[in-house]
């Protein structure tokens, strides 16, 4: 019956599971399908990652975007793409180019990573980790498009900053680490990131990871995060100080050294992190604090008000600190830079040692004296090799270079010399004795100069000194000693007879013992080191750290001198020995003693051993004889027994006798077994314990022998060393007399030359002259060049003009005619054809030959400009215009002479081609180009090839001066005169061209003349025609609109920056639309002043079906390239002209966007033209977009502004300049003014519904009242503001006179509003300051509670339809004496 079962199906392969799986990822219907096909991908992501992307990665990405609101398969998507970004390292088909294109899909589209960053706003925990890791991997595969992508995506940065927020750990780090990764080049990322708040989210973060202690890594990320923000862009930290993040920055800088005393019980790992931490937190501060910057000075004001300085002397100070992080005060010195607070500059650089204050140098010296003293404990004793490393002078400018301990030891002595106060000289003295206790490369330095040697022992050996003085500069010669070696540049023996000899032994001791028992040192605990009130310096020579140092160390310090110079102080830096140590030789000696003893313990131990063995196998032996006896004895009983006949007696005996046989032999074994092994045991131990010691011993005398090796060897190496010195002297010494006698060579040849040159030296004079007054006629002709040249331009410009001109009118005239078509009217093309023909025939034969040679100019002209070129230079990739300013920049940046060059190798052109062709090879291998080129370096052919394609300076060889004949004997005058007949020849071609351009342009100007009276001709017969017919002519020409100023000034770019720039109105304008996308699908939408096209953009994006955007301004041709370069361009169109004037493709539109607003609201006069649109094209129940406005006005009080800018006239560097004072009250000034100011309540004076207000009704008065807040010496003037509000409908708007754009949008999503008011973020309109300009005796001074009353009136002026004139009267309520006043804006 199995029979009929038919063959398995064959297996598929992975290639073709993958594409079953992708096939049914893109067709299946249900959801349950796609996700189980994506769970088969995924299964196959990382072996084959290359097979799914190149399968399924557009269906997985478009599944993000359909099946969204399901987590479950967001997050398996998500899953497999992380898996292709990170593939199994053996898979067949990884490569790292795989990353590569998964982030080019993703960033070659906008929407795949705005898609991304949408599902951050969700709050599923897998959705924002697994988006964030992918956002990640797409960042370090591409960063400058995802970085481009991420900040052009709405609401893309404010997503990231608001995961920061997010308590799931695991999600809020990784948005850390993607901020982190974002933000490090990009400024405008940088500014965005701090905008949205995500300072306080940082320090939150760190605050709740328990601070820079407790803090694991993320902390130290959140810090690097912070570093980013704040590197070189001083807009992010202007906001860091103002808003208060400085006090932050402060608390947490306290911490770093308040933690530091309970170091001892964290983890090690722990305090490791801290330290990093630590770190960070110092490289912000660096940050505030960078030299030059504007900022600086604010930086360190806010620092100091915050107490960081006081923290940062804090930390430095802390004993419980890393002295790696302590020791950063050492490495801000730099030789010559301005820092005159600086501890080290006062040390190396001190203005005058003979200061009034001398505590400034002590303090100096005391500091550093700290951190080299708490630096020696530590196994790496940073400070002291900084310190080391110090020096003044600068190498590079020929100054000697002088370390530290030699400047400050030169100062020290010179002090001395010079008898300045002796607390300067006490703080020199303990620094140097601190610095080089146990540090035998500083003492080698200070050695380095002899002299100071001298002046120290000079001073102990005159019993005359100051005691105090006296003993530290025993102290100190007492230091350099004890830590001197034989390779020091005063070896230790020498140094040892020069002290001795200079100073005696007893001096030595006496002056130390005597400073011992000095008051300031032996009662330094009971004298106060503080100043008293009598109003004079401290009597304070001495630190209390030195005087404990200086107590501890002194007894040792006087046996120091002597100990023998053949043996050195043992000193470990580094992990580094430096001299022979005594005590180590002693302790070498000691553990060879114990190990020998040891042995020889070991060898009776093994003796005795042996012994205690053979007396164990004698006992045995003899147990054996007695057992053999007790069987013989047996045996004999039994043959007994067998005599008598007793055979069950004899059997059983037997038995037994066998038996207890068995069991002895098998004690004996047992005994003689364990005996063996436990001597074989001890055996083996004692032959390994005595081969140990051997090894031990032999190691120790190897270590003797390398150790009087490596003595003989330095020994050796240092005669060799002197040896090699020898010679060398003997070289320089015959170097001297070589260089001597060329000396005396180039003394003749000089001798000489100055002979010879005063026999040429009349010739040149003659030449020089004549040279003057060559150079003279050549700067008059390069003057009529230039006047030539300059009129030239200006006839080219006036022709380009005429040009514009002319295009304008061609398409006025065709505008003209379609409209007079519209009227009913009808234009003959045949006759206007005929008539330009009858034209043309009348003037073809006057000027078919003058407009030819015309065509033929221009086509010239046309032609030299098409052929201009660009210079490259040769020596870098500078570019000039002609070659002869290229080989001038040669010259003076290379010192490259390349005419120098050409004329003294008397290159012809080919020549001079294979010269650049070589000079541009050797360029381009990266070789130095010298003037040192013979022509056998490029007399090979190769050079005939040019090195770049089109190379101008090859065609420019022609435009250099001729190459002068060596044998000429004046071939500088032949030169000049040269270069004077090419300057005449040149001045002649131009004054040609000039000619017949000029001609040219009369020819073009008669003809364009000629043919706008045709067409004007036309245009007005049409008129007439139109006129008896009783219909009206739409061409009629229109007088000069008097507002073009208005939209000239829109068609630059630093308007429209502006306006972009802030963010309240453009992402109003974008949160409305992005929000209401159901609103804007697959309607038209009118977008009214375009400009740079944002809004239309906006639209489109939202689902707009057709959006038509119109602007008079020039800027709409940037914004039409702008909408092409999006991709828009098949949804929106852009039409040029005035909203009354231009015709729409269609009928009537679903909404109308416009941002018109103006200063104080209705500056600039756009709205009129809102309303238009709105009664022309709206649909009935189409949307406004703003649907409205209401203005409001408040009273102000700010007598610091009206100081600086009103009564600032009176007294200008005590000149009364009243003069400039009148017009000031007269103009409206717009300002972002401080909320305090405001002193009363604001009102508000008029609501614009935008469905229903009419252009008439935008000239208009009202009334306002305002109690005041405060009580105020002056009513400084009103301010003006507005509200913009964003409905989705037009019924129930529920906006009135009073609404607050922030309380307006409270608790409905969709609506949208702000305020350009001075309680909320400055928008560009800012608010518009109406100044009062009060008479005398008028009443000024209001208490708090007074109502002011009054009325408002807004009203174009007749001159300036886009202008604005308000009118304001306003009196206390109840008073009948009114204040009134009017101001402009125009």
């Amino acid at each position: 019956m199995f029979s009929t079962i038919a063959n398995a199906p064959a297996k598929q392969s992975v290639g073709e599971t993958i594409a079953v799986l992708s096939g049914r990822l893109n067709s299946a219907t249900l959801l349950e399908d796609r996700r189980a096909a994506i769970l088969g991908l995924r299964s196959f992501a990382k072996d084959y990652p290359a097979s799914v992307a190149s399968g399924a990665l557009r269906s997985l990405i478009g599944s993000l975007s359909n099946d969204g609101e399901d987590v479950d398969t967001v997050k398996v998507v998500l899953e497999t793409l992380l898996m292709l970004f990170n593939p199994n390292q053996n898979s067949p088909e990884a490569s790292e180019d795989i990353a590569l294109w998964l982030a080019d899909e993703f960033t070659q589209r906008q929407e795949n990573v705005t898609l991304l960053l949408d599902f951050l706003e969700t709050n599923d925990f897998y959705s924002r980790l697994y988006s964030l890791q992918l956002l990640a991997a797409v960042l370090s595969a591409r960063a400058d498009r995802t970085e481009a992508c991420v900040f052009a995506a709405p609401l893309g940065i404010s997503s990231l900053v608001a995961v920061l927020d997010d308590r799931r750990e695991a999600v809020r780090n990784e948005a850390v680490s993607l901020l982190t990764y974002l933000t490090p080049t990009s400024p405008d990322i940088q500014k965005a990131v701090a905008f949205q708040g995500a300072y306080g989210k940082i320090f939150a973060i760190i605050s709740a990871e328990g601070g820079l202690s407790e803090g694991d890594r993320i902390v130290e990320d959140c810090l690097v995060l912070l570093v980013n923000l704040l590197r070189l862009n001083t807009s992010n930290q202007y906001t860091f100080r103002e808003e208060g993040y400085v006090a932050q920055l402060s608390q947490l800088l306290k911490t770093t050294y308040d933690l530091a005393k309970d170091a001892e019980e964290v983890a090690q790992w722990a305090q490791q992190q801290g330290n990093r931490n630590t770190y960070a937190l110092l490289a912000i501060v660096r940050l505030f604090l960078s030299p030059g910057e504007k900022e600086t000075a604010l930086n360190q004001k806010a620092f100091w008000q915050h107490g960081v300085l006081y923290h940062a002397l804090q930390l430095a100070f802390a004993q419980a600190s890393d002295i790696s992080i302590r020791a950063e005060a050492l490495s801000g010195y730099k030789s010559g830079s301005d820092e005159t607070a600086n501890v080290l500059t006062t040390l190396l650089q001190p203005t005058a040692l003979a200061s009034s204050d001398p505590y400034r140098h002590w303090f100096a010296a005391v500091v550093l004296l700290h951190l080299l003293h708490e630096d020696e404990d530590t196994q790496e004793p940073r400070a002291k090799k900084l310190a080391m490393s110090l020096t003044d002078g600068d190498a590079d400018s020929g100054e000697e270079v002088v370390t530290a301990i030699q400047t400050i030891t030169a100062h020290l002595l010179s002090g001395m010399k010079s008898d300045i106060d002796e607390r300067i000289i006490v703080g020199y003295l303990m620094l140097l004795i601190v610095w080089l206790w146990h540090n035998p490369d500083g003492v080698a330095d200070f050695l380095g100069e002899g002299s100071h040697l001298q002046g120290l022992t000079e001073v102990v050996q005159n019993p005359k000194s100051n005691a105090v003085v006296r003993g530290l500069c025993a102290m100190l010669l007492g230091v350099i000693y004890e830590y001197s070696t034989k390779d020091s540049p005063i070896p230790r023996a020498s140094l040892h007879d020069a002290l001795l000899t200079r100073m005696s032994r007893g001096n030595y001791q006496v002056s130390l013992r005597d400073l011992l028992r000095h008051p300031l040192i032996r009662d330094f605990d009971l004298i106060p080191q503080k100043a008293d009130d009598s109003g004079e310096s401290p009597e304070v020579f001495f630190d209390a750290t030195f005087v404990d140092f200086y107590k501890d160390h002194c007894s040792y310090v006087i046996r120091a001198i002597d100990t023998d110079p053949a043996i050195e102080t043992s000193v470990v830096i580094n992990g580094e020995e430096k001299g022979v140590s005594r005590q180590l030789v002693d302790d070498l000696r000691a553990e060879l003693d114990a190990a020998r003893a040891k042995q020889d313990e070991y060898y009776q131990n093994w003796q005795s051993t042996l012994v205690d063995g053979t007396s164990s196998s004698q006992q045995l032996n003899q147990q054996l004889q007695n057992a053999v006896g007790e069987v013989t004895r047996i045996k004999g009983l039994n043959e007994a027994l067998h005599r008598n006949h007793e055979e069950e007696q004899l059997k059983s005996t037997e038995e037994q006798a066998t038996a207890k046989t068995a069991e002895i032999q098998r004690q004996l074994d047992y005994v003689k077994k364990t005996s063996e092994a436990e001597a074989a045991r001890k055996e083996r131990r004692t032959g390994a314990e005595i081969a140990d010691l051997r090894a031990t011993i032999s190691r120790l005398e190897v270590d003797l022998l390398k150790a009087n090796k490596l003595h003989t060897q330095e020994l050796h190496t240092a005669k060799e060393e002197a040896t090699a010195e020898a010679a060398k002297v003997k070289e320089a010494e015959k170097r001297v007399q070589d260089v001597q006698a060329q000396l005396k060579h180039a003394q003749e040849s000089a001798t000489e030359l100055q002979q010879a040159k005063a026999q040429t030296k009349h010739q040149n004079n003659e030449e020089l002259e004549k040279l003057a007054k060559k150079d003279d006629e050549v700067r008059q002709k390069e003057a009529q060049l230039k006047a030539k040249d300059d009129d030239k331009a200006a006839t080219q410009t006036e022709l380009d003009d005429l040009l514009m001109v002319f295009g304008d009118l061609e398409e006025k005239v065709e505008k003209y005619k379609k409209q007079v078509e519209q009227l009913g009217g009808t234009v003959s093309e045949d006759e206007d054809e005929d008539d330009e023909d009858e034209d043309e025939d009348e003037d073809d034969d006057e000027s078919s030959d003058s407009r030819e040679e015309d065509e033929e100019g221009w086509d010239d002209v046309d032609q030299d400009e098409e052929e201009t070129q660009q210079v490259i230079s040769l020596l870098d990739d500078k570019v000039f215009p002609d070659v002869l300013s290229m080989l001038d920049y040669c010259k003076e940046k290379h010192s490259f002479d390349f005419l120098a060059l050409r004329q003294k190798l008397q290159l012809d052109f080919h020549g001079c081609v294979k010269l650049v062709n070589y000079i541009r090879s050797r360029v381009h291998e990266g070789q130095a180009v010298t003037e040192d080129i013979s022509k056998s370096d490029i007399e090979s052919d190769q050079y005939l090839k040019p090195v770049l394609d089109d190379d101008a300076v090859i065609i420019g060889i022609f435009d250099l001066p001729d190459v002068v004949p060596e044998a000429a004997p004046s071939s500088a005058q032949a030169q000049d005169a040269s270069v004077v007949d090419d300057l005449l020849k040149r001045n002649t071609e131009l004054q040609e061209n000039l000619l017949r351009v000029t001609a040219q342009f009369e020819s073009y100007r008669a003809t364009v003349s000629e043919t706008l009276d045709q067409r004007w001709g036309d245009a007005d017969a049409a008129e007439a025609e139109a006129k008896t017919a009783g219909k009206e002519v739409a061409g009629r020409k229109k007088p000069e609109d008097a507002s073009h100023y208005y939209w000239e000034s829109y068609a630059g770019n630093d308007i429209h920056e502006t306006m972009l720039k802030d963010k309240v109105r453009t992402e109003g304008y974008r949160d409305f639309i992005y929000n209401n996308k159901h609103l804007f699908a697959g309607k038209t939408v009118l977008d009214i002043g375009c400009g740079t096209g944002i809004l239309s953009m906006f639209c489109a994006k939202a689902g707009a079906a057709q959006v038509i955007s119109v602007d008079a301004s020039d800027i709409i041709n940037k914004a039409r390239e702008n909408v092409i370069t999006a991709g828009l361009s098949s949804t929106i169109t852009l039409i040029k002209g005035k909203m009354e004037e231009v015709v729409l493709p269609v009928d009537k539109v679903d909404i109308i966007v416009s941002e018109w607003m103006g200063y104080c609201l209705l500056y600039e006069a756009m709205l009129p033209s809102v309303l238009y649109a709105r009664d022309r094209y709206l649909r009935p129940d189409g949307l406004l977009v703003p649907s409205a406005c209401n203005m409001w006005v408040a009273p102000v009080a700010d007598p610091e502004y009206v100081m600086d800018n009103v009564h600032f006239w009176r007294d200008v560097y005590g000149f009364d300049m009243k003069a400039m004072q009148p017009g000031i009250w007269d103009e409206v000034r717009v300002l972002h003014w401080p909320k305090d100011t405001v002193c009363g309540q604001p009102a508000g004076i008029k609501l614009l519904d935008l469905y229903t207000i009419k252009a008439e009704d935008l000239t208009f008065s009202a009334t306002w009242k305002s109690q005041l807040t405060q009580d105020i010496d002056a009513l400084d003037g009103l301010l003006v503001w507005f509200d913009n509000f964003f409905a989705p409908t037009r019924d129930g708007q529920e906006v009135d006179i009073n609404s607050v754009a922030d309380e307006w949008v409270k608790g409905n999503k969709d609506r949208v509003a702000f305020t350009t008011g001075p309680f909320n973020t400055e928008t560009h309109w800012r608010q518009g300051f109406l100044m009062a300009k009060y008479k005398e005796g008028e009443s000024t001074a209001f208490k708090k509670g007074d109502v002011i009353e009054g009325d408002i009136t807004f009203a174009p002026p007749e001159d300036m339809p886009r202008g604005l004139i308000i009118k304001a009267n306003w009196n206390t309520e109840g008073q009948d004496k009114k204040h009134s006043q009017s101001w402009d804006m125009r």
